[in-house]
């Protein structure tokens, strides 16, 4: 029979709370594995989050630093975001690349600068030579008559060929090479409690624990454990970093104020990194179709996709392409894991010679959170070319995925999922007779420490209603 925890002792099942209190768990004590985390989500009714595909697609790691500096691959092509004030005369016009998306990295003298005709005099786009004075860019158009004579912010224009005098040095290298980030961290906790005289009222069950020992749960831990949840999708969801200076808390332990820590989510790091992909008011054919350029220009060979949508956008794709879409006859394990153990059902979209493999997730659709009505996400979807890509991160060379979910663990120290017990003065067996607090109740604490690793984020697509 399984070892109980906190026990050398075993148990029979009945009388559950008279045995020792330590083996009162955290639902997520059993999630250790796909199965188990399917088992809690059709259990207790809960969607599908970011979360858990992380967790479905073994998309997790456990960290020793919450800053970790990550150098990856940068794109051997893109669009690069500048602006440009109109000029009326035959002279040069400045052009300001954005620094936010690395386009000012992209920028090579002697290159052209393709402005589309909208913004110019000529009926069709048009090459301007660009060059740098004093530290400034700027471009000239090869005819003289051309003129910019419109207003250009924040635009994505491509780069075009060089154009070079006899006699002159080498171009400035392209500086696609190496790009240099660091991770950020974010401390989550959440709290239940039960009065003295409840808890003999509480429906307690006895689960089997991802390490083959046994513990009880009630539907209040439970409860407790999907707030945190909840609390996790909306740090990756929409999280950011804090770089306010005002925003500090000071520790009851060292007495020394410091910044309070937050990461970037999934929604800033892709705003800020990933390929626009942006549809009117249906997602048909035509808007798949132009993911393979998108995938292209970046250097994705990778010919399958993964396609996160909330139900909005799931919904027209479905009412757009009902004789398209069908059910994927290929194997493949996260997916087979996310059908069988949580009942969501993942469709497949083959076009222009990609596989797309659509979910909806519920991080994108709850009606009583990001899915409200004065918010934008039903209809919004991510796309993540399949496979690992290469990326050191500390030293270490590693094959990660775009998302994977850090966990701080190491040196005796396990703050994935911290679940601890406050006692107070009860009725209930703690095991002995220590109590924490002289109230008529107990406390049950929980935290995490999360460490969210983006990577490659340029190679991957945005998809949003204009």
């Amino acid at each position: 029979m399984p070892e109980y925890v906190g026990s050398n002792v075993d148990y029979p099942s009945s009388n559950l709370l008279a045995q020792p209190y330590s083996r009162i768990v955290s639902a997520y004590d059993i999630a250790r594995k796909p199965q188990s985390i399917g088992e809690v989500i059709k259990k207790f009714g809960k969607g599908l989050y970011v979360m858990d595909f992380l967790h479905l697609a073994d998309q997790v790691k456990d960290v020793t630093s919450e800053t970790l500096l990550i150098i990856e691959e940068g794109a051997p092509e893109r669009l690069v975001t500048v602006s440009i004030a109109t000029e009326a005369g035959a002279g040069s016009i400045t052009v300001v690349p954005a620094t936010a998306d690395n386009s000012d990295k992209y920028l090579r003298e002697g290159f052209d600068l393709i402005i589309p005709a909208a913004y110019t005099n000529s009926d069709v786009p048009t090459p301007w030579r660009l060059y740098l004075d004093t530290g400034t860019w700027k471009a000239q158009q090869y005819n003289p008559a051309l003129r910019v004579n419109a207003i250009v912010t924040t635009k994505e224009f491509a780069i075009g060929a060089s154009s070079h005098g006899y006699g002159t040095g080498p171009v400035t290298p392209m500086s696609m090479g190496f790009y240099n980030r660091y991770t950020k961290a974010r401390i989550m906790k959440d709290e239940g409690g039960v009065e003295g005289g409840m808890i003999f009222q509480e429906d307690w069950k006895e689960v089997e624990l991802s390490n083959g020992k046994k513990g009880i749960l009630s539907k209040l831990l439970t409860e407790m454990d999907f707030r945190l949840n909840k609390q996790i999708d909306a740090a990756l969801f929409l999280g950011e970093q804090n770089t306010n200076t005002l925003m500090t808390a000071v520790s009851s332990i060292s007495g020394v104020a410091s910044a309070i820590p937050s990461a970037d989510g999934l929604i800033p790091t892709m705003m800020a990194y990933a390929q626009d992909c942006p549809y009117t008011t249906t997602f048909d054919m035509t808007d798949f179709e132009v993911v393979k350029d998108l995938l292209q220009a970046v250097g994705v060979t990778n010919q399958e996709v993964d396609f996160l949508v909330g139900s909005g956008l799931n919904s027209l794709i479905e009412n757009s392409l009902i004789s398209w879409i069908a059910t994927n006859g290929a194997s493949n394990e996260l997916y087979d894991r996310i059908e069988k153990y949580t009942g969501f059902n993942t469709r497949t979209v083959m076009k222009n010679a990609i596989k797309f493999r659509i979910t909806e997730l519920s991080s994108l659709s709850n009606p009583s959170s990001y899915g409200g009505d004065e918010y934008p996400y039903r209809n919004w979807g991510f796309m993540f070319p399949k496979g690992e890509h290469a990326a050191h991160v500390n030293g270490e060379k590693l094959k990660l995925p775009h998302l994977t979910l850090g966990y701080a663990v190491g040196k005796t120290e396990n703050r994935r999922r911290v679940f601890k017990i406050e006692p107070g003065v009860t009725g209930i067996n703690h095991g002995s007779d220590f109590s924490a607090n002289g109230y008529d109740g107990d406390k049950f604490h929980s935290l995490t420490h999360i460490v969210p690793i983006w990577t490659y984020m340029n190679q991957t697509i945005l998809v949003q209603p204009t």
